[in-house]
């Protein structure tokens, strides 16, 4: 029988957690009418991530709009301009290969010279997603003595060069630029221009930057500098008009000391040493920024290998971060938008404008029956006309009664819109609904499309999946066009804000997993995991890949016949007997239903209708590209290529049932606005934040005994929480104590030292009592170590914990469970007892001279006759027959001298994962017996050294972006 083979089916039972609290977080989005803004430190407690960018400078090289001349090649020369093209699309693409888009920031005469020649470039980066901005050389725009102008002059002049680079790059707003440093009345000349976000602060006249600059976290300042008085520019203004953006945590004197164009490599050495201070300084209670800038043609190099020094600087510094997920690539005014979002206490990503409905304003009201989102799928790209019609009036009547809609955009139909319908882009972009995203065939990730993923590595699948979420599908063959944005990217561009909701629609779990990690590494905060119905009772907030699910008790968009035929309402309004069908009767009687049932708790309720279901029947009108059709319906998915002129299998409705569906429609949602919280996904995203952060100040630095997890075979099993002193939610360390399976407990003192030292890092520590033999024979021991993990995510809410993070370190008998906990999965027939919904799974494990391997004898091994195993099949309860290249990264620390469990049972171990690609460490220590033991001399490394390795080995690989359960 193969390892593989060994893996058995798995049992389970429901189990249930207290809910109450609820309540407090809908009564928290439900209570009077206010609109706020997303904002933007490090959410829900997430390790502190360093947004980063490159920012371009284009020089004013020539004569600029204003005549004034800086000397030098001039951008009217059209090989001059052509050259400098050349290098700013190498840059850029450079960028974009890795996931990354950079702040192109343009003045005059590259601006006017770009209109001359009819040259799109800036059009075409900021198409690709890349920020196009302004830079300023003051001298160059208002002449000699510029800091004695009046601010209108400032404002007149960088309104001209504003209005230039739009012109230039068909871009409506600009808000960042660079430049315009020695004037004290900068930030009122710039806010009159409409400018808001700023950074680069140099003295022009020696290149330098004060050191009171250097740092990681944006202010506001209260004014300009002279270059020698800075006291109103370092006062942070929290009404102060323009953002500053810091470049980062480096040493200005070294920085000063490199000639960056004789020494691009002392430069660089420099950059990645202030980068890693950077990431070093972030905070995960801050908004934190890195940047730095380069200019046409610098670094330029080998022609052979043209800006090779700044690739490597990606490829070794900027790329690995990222995959740690410590640092994040954001134009200049996303960062700003973060620091914007901070300001008014939310989520670290971009964002807009949201109408959180209260109730009635009246502060004595009860807490609504229930949440409802009104979710609109968008994607008819084949009736643009349609679609924007209904768009623009599904606006209105939102707006009309004081709620928001939640629109799931395709990039497809985002296309269309931009270039037929560009009012609607800009309607919705301005409002105050929520962008989420929408993926329809051709898209790989649709199921029946992705044969191109088939037997990819995890690596490679991520990738792909990424470069699909980047660039634009070719709709006739599925292929990548890369010389246009798409996906996430390209609707997160069209509208300037994170789609908040992103999903793979996919039965493959490798590539709905992935695809998660991917959207959520672009910027998504939730995904769609059940359409209609599924979410726990008593914990709604339910995790995948990092990502929220949409929460959804129930849905008011199907309805059933009384001859048992299932359709939606709107197929039903305006036929015999419609009055039946209205979606605000079923509401209603949905609503009884849940009160006669009960629950614990009101209902998350999704209302969802697709913008073509207004005015078509049938399939969507794209429908019979990709799919075969038969009885109006749609059938297996064709090959490519795919002809993109078949015939429409969808019917237009005739006026009268349109009519039927809007009045239904606003029926339900003048409804909900009276009595329901009519709340979006980033309303649900506040509320699980919400959840996160209520968590009492008095349990800080505290220990909470004997916790009940969970109750197996009737017996209950307890556990000791050890909380740290600061703020959550924290990563997660959970100590199984040793003791041969027949004794210990988890006061073992043998784990002490890490439990101190673990909770003084910052981990929300368990350490956790299991059944023991002979009375309890293996693998109950294992089934509750399991339940134990469960339970902590069942619950990480009210524990202030991270799911995605956590780990688990035992020894002896303990090392043997975690080994087992990190090696197996459900098909090893574990998971028993409570919360079956949960994963045992965990992130990183630390085995304390464990056992490993039964099939290979040993002293205190499974000898076919210990009462701990009785029959139990000695290969199944060996942790390296589970060995799988998804397992977590692994720590083994072993005494050379052990003979109760020879140090080669953690060797054989860490070559299994080894070779399976999973990270693994073997610590072997000298003059150490089992438990560490001295055996003849000190021990070396010494116990405290030991806990110091265990600690650093969580903080390693729990601080980065583990793949979540």
């Amino acid at each position: 029988m193969s390892r593989k083979q060994a893996k058995r089916a798995t049992t389970s039972t429901a189990g249930s957690v207290r809910a109450g609290w609820w309540y407090r977080l809908i009564t928290g989005v439900a209570a009077c009418v206010v609109v706020v803004t997303s904002a933007g430190g490090q959410a829900g407690g997430s390790p502190p991530v360093l947004l980063f960018t490159i920012g371009m400078h284009i020089e004013p090289l020539g004569t600029t709009a204003q005549g004034y001349g800086s000397g030098g090649g001039g951008y009217h020369n059209s090989v001059f301009f052509s050259r400098h093209v050349e290098d700013i699309l190498a840059v850029t693409g450079m960028a974009e290969r890795y996931g990354g888009r950079m702040t192109i920031q343009a003045q005059s005469p590259f601006t006017t010279a770009a209109i001359a020649f009819g040259n799109p470039i800036l059009e075409q980066l900021a198409q690709r997603g890349h920020e196009i901005a302004l830079h300023f050389h003051e001298d160059a725009h208002l002449g000699r003595g510029s800091s004695s102008l009046q601010p209108q002059r400032w404002c007149q002049v960088m309104a001209e060069e504003i209005d230039l680079v739009k012109q230039a790059s068909g871009v409506g707003t600009i808000s960042y630029w660079s430049g315009g440093n020695l004037y004290p009345s900068l930030y009122e000349a710039a806010a009159c221009a409409g400018l808001s976000v700023q950074s680069d602060w140099k003295n022009p006249t020696n290149q330098s930057t004060p050191l009171a600059l250097v740092g990681v976290n944006p202010w506001r300042p209260a004014g300009g500098t002279d270059g020698r008085d800075f006291s109103a520019f370092l006062t942070h203004d929290p009404e102060g008009p323009v953002i500053f953006l810091p470049e980062g945590k480096y040493d200005e004197e070294n920085f000063g000391s490199v000639d960056r164009g004789n020494d691009p490599e002392g430069f660089f050495r420099l950059l990645a040493e202030a980068l890693g201070n950077s990431v070093a300084a972030a905070s995960a209670d801050k908004v934190n920024v890195f940047h730095f800038t380069v200019h046409p043609g610098e670094f330029r190099g080998d022609p052979a290998r043209p800006f090779d020094i700044l690739e490597r600087f990606l490829t070794e510094q900027v790329d690995p971060l990222v995959q740690q997920g410590k640092v994040r690539w954001a134009t200049l005014s996303e960062m700003a938008e973060s620091y914007r979002r901070w300001e008014q206490g939310g989520g670290e990503q971009p964002g807009r404008p949201v109408r959180r409905r209260l109730e009635r304003g009246d502060s004595g009201a009860s807490s609504p029956p229930g949440a409802i989102t009104f979710a609109v799928n968008v994607h008819d790209w084949t009736h643009p006309d349609e679609s924007a019609a209904t768009l623009l009036r599904l606006v209105d009547l939102f707006e009309r009664h004081g709620v928001a809609g939640d629109f799931y955009l395709t990039p497809e139909i985002t296309r269309v819109l931009a270039e037929r319908h560009p009012q609607v882009i800009d309607r919705l972009k301005h409002s105050t609904m929520t962008i989420s995203y929408h993926v329809r065939p051709p898209h790989p990730a649709s199921s029946g499309f992705g044969a191109g993923l088939a037997g990819l590595d995890a690596a490679s699948l991520y990738r792909t999946l990424r470069e699909y979420e980047t660039f634009a599908l070719d709709l006739s063959t599925g292929e990548l066009d890369r010389s246009r944005a798409g996906g996430y990217r390209m609707v997160a561009q069209a509208f300037a804000r994170l789609p908040v909701v992103a999903s793979i629609p996919n039965n493959d779990p490798t590539i709905r997993e992935v695809g998660l990690a991917v959207l959520r590494d672009l910027g998504a905060q939730m995904t769609v995991i059940y359409h209609e119905a599924g979410t726990d009772l008593e914990q709604p907030f339910e995790y995948q890949q990092g990502l929220l699910v949409r929460p959804s008790d129930f849905s008011i968009t199907r309805t059933t016949s009384v001859d048992g035929s299932n359709d939606f309402w709107w197929n039903r309004i305006a036929g015999v007997g419609g009055d039946r069908f209205r979606p605000k009767k079923m509401l209603e009687a949905e609503l009884e239903r849940w009160r006669d049932a009960g629950a614990p708790r009101p209902p998350f309720i999704t209302a969802l209708i697709h913008e073509n279901n207004f005015a078509f029947r049938g399939p969507e009108g794209w429908s019979s590209i990709y799919f075969e059709i038969s009885g109006g319906r749609r059938g297996n998915p064709l090959p490519p290529p795919w002809n993109l002129d078949a015939p429409d299998p969808s019917q237009p409705r005739p006026a009268a049932e349109r009519e039927a569906i809007w009045a239904a429609y606003e029926e339900l949602v003048a409804f909900a606005a009276e009595h329901l919280a009519v709340v979006t996904s980033q309303d649900i995203v506040a509320m699980a934040q919400r959840q996160e952060r209520d968590f009492p100040a008095a349990k800080l630095g505290t220990v909470e005994k004997d916790v009940l997890f969970c109750t197996m075979a009737g017996v209950p099993l307890r556990l000791d929480l050890y909380y740290p002193d600061t703020a959550g939610p924290w990563p997660g360390a959970v100590f199984v104590h040793g003791g041969g399976w027949v004794g210990g407990s988890k006061q073992d003192p043998s784990g002490a030292s890490e439990i101190a030292a673990l909770r003084d890092a910052g981990f929300l520590v368990a350490s956790v009592n299991y059944r023991l033999a002979p009375a309890h024979p293996f693998p109950a021991m294992i089934e509750d170590v399991a339940c134990a993990i469960r339970f902590l995510r069942a619950h990480a809410g009210e524990l202030h914990l991270d799911r995605q993070r956590i780990g688990a370190w035992g020894t002896s008998a303990g090392g043997h469970l975690v080994s087992l906990l990190g090696t197996s999965d459900p098909s090893a027939g574990f998971v028993v007892g409570e919360y079956p919904e949960q994963s045992s799974r965990v992130q990183a494990v630390a085995s304390l001279y464990g056992p490993t391997d039964f099939t290979v004898p040993f002293a205190g091994g499974y000898d076919g006759r210990n009462a701990v195993f009785g029959g139990f099949d000695r290969a199944l309860a060996s942790p390296i027959t589970y060995v799988t290249s998804d397992d977590p990264p692994f720590l083994f620390v072993h005494g050379k001298l052990d003979t109760l469990v020879p140090p080669s049972q953690s060797q054989a171990l860490a070559e299994e994962l080894s070779a399976a690609g999973v990270p693994a460490q073997l610590l072997l220590v000298r003059n150490a017996g089992h438990g560490l033991s001295p055996e003849g001399g000190p021990v070396e490394p010494s116990r405290v050294e030991v806990t110091e390795a265990i600690v650093g080995f969580f903080r390693e690989r729990l601080q980065r972006s583990a793949a979540p359960p």
